[in-house]
């Protein structure tokens, strides 16, 4: 079932199964610019999630609801910095395609 909530002038639309979020869901902003998107499983963060501001996206790996696996960060549509959580803790951390590529040879995204 979609749903749209408004709660102190933001938006989120997205699915509900059994009163837990499930299934992709979007967030907006009072003037309805995307803030955030990604997806549950039983109520809790799952997958890629992307986060957005002016000039910068973030894509985050969560599992369980929390960090787990690559998280890519661009500002002006461009990679700069790429890390990498395990059950919310971050394990690594890199400045460069090339370091990270060399570190992380099978990483798929």
């Amino acid at each position: 079932m979609d749903f749209l909530l408004h709660k102190r002038n933001h938006r989120k639309k997205g699915h509900f199964n059994s009163g837990k979020k499930t299934g992709y869901w979007y967030f907006y902003a009072e003037n309805n610019n995307l803030l955030k998107e990604g997806g549950y499983k039983n109520n809790k963060a799952s997958n890629w999630w992307i986060f957005y501001s002016k000039n910068k996206k973030i894509k985050i790996q969560y599992k369980n609801g929390l960090k787990d696996g690559y998280s890519l960060i661009y500002y002006n549509n461009r990679l700069k910095k790429s890390e990498r959580y395990k059950s919310n803790k971050k394990i690594g951390e890199w400045t460069s395609y090339y370091s990270f590529k060399k570190d992380n040879p099978n990483a798929k995204f």
